[in-house]
């Protein structure tokens, strides 16, 4: 989706006017969400307030993120951020509050570029509505409006109304096939839930506030399998697809939002997706792939070189200007190679390009997700990249390492909220002139619940104890999940499966 570049009117020596009636989102209330589980990292996100404590609450959903790359509680919201390319527009954002390593100096937040981790991972644990509550201030653009110079600009793009790109996946843990989603927009927590209604001051948009209406999101843009699985053609960011050069998308009938405004739902799974897995795969069913991680750095995407079929391992010759693709075996020789070539950090000239000398610093164990240093101990990703920068030296090396596929279960969503006038909202409050909207997403059931051939029969049994689709929970609401399973699976065949969390 092409975007297009926003006029900015520079203001000199006069203060900006405040706007009145147009909310803008201050924070995500955790009163729903459990407490920081280290475990995950995550916070499970309930069906009803929890600040008491979870007993009785039910829960089919949870917000978790890669410690490499983000912090609790893994969610944030951003308001007026400046743009930094001339396609850009100011814009207001949900997405992922990243560590700093990542986000760079200075954090360009929603404006920041392609692959730079943004997306909030919202995991699905069973078949059930997932609430997020959003508090809002009726009170437009709270903090002043600034370019990234620090001088202020124009007010707003539009006066009436705050637009919100939600930068997110919702990602299957339910231990079974998906058939799909919903994305609901409302007001209140579990059965107290009752959905919006139209010009009532929050709706689904289809693009960013002031954006041409040429270059709304369409059908089989809001609902995207990750680019590095699915893509085509390729362009300057972006590879040919591993599995398919074209997107891998559940369709969206973005027309009805004229009837509903507030509400929308996937339709069909497109054949590249559905002919290879079959129905949307949860992340202990996806297959066992190597990966080359061409930077040598484990906060970064690494690309799939291989995946595992259940009976051999296989890869793709892509024609660079078409697209074409011909299926490969890849050889055992090719396998000892990647198992004899980790991620490392050598101690050299500081100049990852060349690589026939230095000696061996560290190696990345992608199970642990720790650096073990050749000279005793371990380091995180973190620590490394300290090290690293103080350093002229040391210096990353490309690998490969093994895990599982994960974003085949990881579903990216593309959509904006729109917010107006708050001020006949349900439990608005005069004196802080703030309501609440909630978010509910809510996964579907598949009309088929078939294990993937690479799954052996017991391993299927065991990821199926919920019916196939994870199930409501009480008490701590841990829907049980080990996404180590598919790995497992393969170790019995003689293989070792890593894992490894991926955005």
């Amino acid at each position: 989706m092409q975007k297009r570049p926003k006029v900015l009117a520079t203001v000199i020596g006069l203060a900006l006017a405040p706007v009145a009636l147009a909310g803008e989102i201050q924070e995500i209330d955790l009163t729903n969400f459990g407490p920081f589980d280290a475990s995950g990292p995550m916070r499970v996100i309930y069906d009803r307030d929890v600040s008491g404590g979870v007993a009785g609450a039910i829960t089919y959903g949870e917000i978790g993120w890669d410690e490499l790359k983000a912090v609790d509680p893994g969610i944030i919201v951003y308001n007026n951020v400046p743009i930094y390319g001339a396609s850009q527009i100011i814009a207001d954002c949900v997405m992922a509050p990243r560590l700093a390593s990542l986000a760079g100096d200075p954090d360009r937040k929603c404006n920041d570029g392609f692959q730079t981790h943004k997306r909030y991972k919202m995991s699905a644990t069973g078949v059930g509505s997932i609430d997020m509550v959003f508090t809002v201030r009726n009170v437009d653009a709270v903090d002043p409006i600034v370019d990234k110079d620090g001088n202020p600009v124009a007010n707003d793009q539009d006066a009436a109304v705050n637009v919100y790109r939600m930068i997110g996946k919702l990602n299957n843990h339910t231990g079974g096939r998906l058939g799909g989603f919903r994305v609901e927009l409302g007001h209140g927590l579990g059965d107290d839930f009752v959905k919006s209604t139209a010009g009532d001051g929050v709706k689904i948009a289809l693009r960013e506030e002031g954006a041409d209406p040429a270059d709304d999101l369409g059908d089989n843009q809001m609902a995207e399998f990750p680019g590095g699985l699915f893509y085509g053609p390729a362009d300057a960011r972006h590879d040919w697809g591993f599995f398919s050069s074209t997107r891998a998308n559940f369709a969206v009938d973005t027309a009805r939002l004229a009837v509903d405004e507030d509400s929308f739902e996937s339709t069909i799974l497109s054949s590249n997706y559905s002919d290879l897995f079959g129905e949307w795969l949860p992340l202990d069913w996806v297959p066992t792939g190597w990966f080359y991680d061409s930077d040598g750095n484990p906060a970064t995407d690494a690309e799939v070189a291989a995946w595992y079929d259940g009976t051999q391992w296989l890869s793709y010759d892509i024609d660079a200007g078409t697209g074409d693709r011909t299926t490969e075996v890849v050889t055992q020789t090719d396998i000892d190679g990647w198992e004899a070539t980790p991620p490392t950090i050598y101690d050299d000239d500081g100049d990852s390009a060349t690589t026939a000398a230095g000696t061996l610093y560290a190696t990345w164990n992608a199970e642990t997700e720790l650096y073990e240093l050749a000279a005793g101990g371990t380091a995180t990703n973190d620590a490394m990249t300290t090290t690293l920068d103080g350093s002229a030296t040391l210096e990353r090396r490309p690998g490969y390492q093994q895990g599982p596929i994960e974003d085949l279960a990881n579903l990216n969503l593309n959509y904006y909220i729109e917010i107006g006038d708050i001020t006949t909202w349900p439990g608005y409050d005069l004196g802080t002139e703030e309501a609440s909207f909630t978010l509910r997403i809510t996964p579907l059931e598949p009309a088929s619940t078939e294990p993937p051939a690479w799954l052996p029969v017991e391993d299927a049994d065991a990821g199926d104890d919920n019916g196939g689709n994870g199930g409501c929970v009480m008490g701590d609401g841990r829907s049980g999940f080990d996404p180590l399973l598919p790995g497992m699976a393969l170790l019995g065949m003689g293989y070792l499966a890593l894992r490894r969390r991926r955005a």
